[in-house]
């Protein structure tokens, strides 16, 4: 499909977020930033379905976008619909090896979020227990936030978001050396999270939301935070290229 490139607006409820869009997927990219609106290719695929054939038998694909930080994929199942609604499939442990993904999975979560504008963040697992995620969301809409803190990596405090919602039903791949994060954009706003590790008290971190050292561009004010997330330390222009020890859960 041939992407063309132009300066747009979301143009789904969110209209205060400004970025590049791409119009064949219903894209907008920001400078650090990734945020997908609602236009949903289900409509595209409705349209076309007449003239489409469908898969083979126990084959159903998933499509795996790579951001501008290495590691970081937008992932979205292909639909197949017919009258009783659609099928998707959403994990398959070949197509991650493929990928260059950890398809190791021992542990999912879900969280659920009250209230419009309830921020998460931005937490990771320090070494020897770091982990990757694959978040998506359930119900309602998130803004879903990766900071890139790889001591090597050439986007190091470099981040990327990307808009999941219950009805667009992508997903986002967080590799191992990033903190993760996100704001709830509905009420009643549900998350699902894979896990590569499991949850070690003891290992977990984080760095401040806020920080100017990331510069994240949150879309909403926001109107609930936990104690922990709020108070964790601000990186200097030093500490903000160190690895995950410049940064630890406080222990009060």
């Amino acid at each position: 499909m041939e992407i063309a490139w132009g300066l747009g607006r979301d143009n789904g409820d969110r209209a205060d977020l400004f970025c590049l869009f791409i119009p064949s997927h219903g894209e907008v990219f920001c400078r650090h930033s990734l945020v997908f609106s609602n236009a949903s290719l289900g409509a595209e695929r409705r349209a076309a379905g007449a003239e489409r054939k469908p898969p083979e038998p126990g084959y159903y694909r998933m499509i795996f976008r790579e951001t501008e930080l290495r590691g970081v994929f937008i992932i979205e199942p292909e639909i197949i619909e017919d009258e009783r609604g659609f099928f998707a499939c959403s994990w398959t442990l070949d197509e991650f090896e493929k990928h260059g993904l950890n398809p190791r999975l021992v542990q999912c979560n879900i969280s659920f979020n009250k209230l419009r504008g309830t921020l998460r963040g931005m937490h990771f697992q320090n070494k020897p227990h770091e982990e990757a995620k694959l978040v998506r969301c359930t119900r309602g809409a998130i803004y879903d936030v990766a900071i890139d803190l790889r001591s090597d990596s050439p986007t190091r405090n470099r981040w990327v978001a990307v808009e999941l919602s219950g009805e667009n039903h992508r997903m986002l791949h967080i590799p191992e050396g990033f903190a993760h994060g996100y704001q709830t954009l509905t009420d009643s706003a549900e998350v699902f999270y894979q896990m590569s590790e499991y949850y070690h008290p003891e290992s977990a971190g984080g760095v401040r939301w806020d920080d100017p050292a990331f510069g994240i561009q949150w879309p909403l004010e926001v109107t609930v935070i936990a104690k922990r997330d709020a108070n964790y330390p601000f990186l200097d222009a030093t500490s903000a290229s160190v690895g995950f020890s410049s940064a630890r859960i406080p222990q009060t």
